[in-house]
């Protein structure tokens, strides 16, 4: 388990926004079967990713390469885009509560990661460098 958490990307969350989407669209057109499947891979999906990037961070301490500040950071924001595909889907099915806590939670994320990075990026100095959009 170690490794895999190690080796863990925060990407690897757009796993739940591909059958978030694919159910929501196949719910629309009253395929209801496969789009509760499609549901429940993706719930199980952001609940398995969820607990693992929780270990990783209580474990590591430290944000590396994925330092949402640092030049992984937007790769986090798919954290906060599944969460609230997995929120539109789970509005659909009637579950009110669990949606608007998805979708704090993914707003929440998407505020502190667009806001806090592009403050950070603005007011960090750069030794004998011009600052310039690279």
């Amino acid at each position: 388990m170690g490794l895999l958490v190690r080796r863990f990307r925060t990407e690897a969350f757009a796993f739940v926004m591909a059958p978030g989407i694919v159910s929501e669209a196949l719910d629309r057109v009253g395929t209801r079967v496969a789009s509760a499947a499609l549901m429940v891979v993706a719930g199980a999906g952001f609940v398995t990713l969820a607990l693992a990037y929780g270990w990783r961070l209580l474990r590591r301490r430290t944000w590396s390469a994925d330092d949402p500040m640092g030049q992984g950071g937007f790769a986090l924001l798919t954290v906060a885009a599944a969460s609230n595909v997995l929120a539109s889907r789970i509005l659909r099915a009637g579950h009110i509560g669990v949606a608007v806590v998805l979708l704090v939670f993914g707003a929440a994320v998407w505020v502190v990661l667009s806001y806090g990075r592009s403050a950070r990026t603005s007011t960090v100095s750069r030794p004998n460098k011009p600052f310039t959009n690279r």
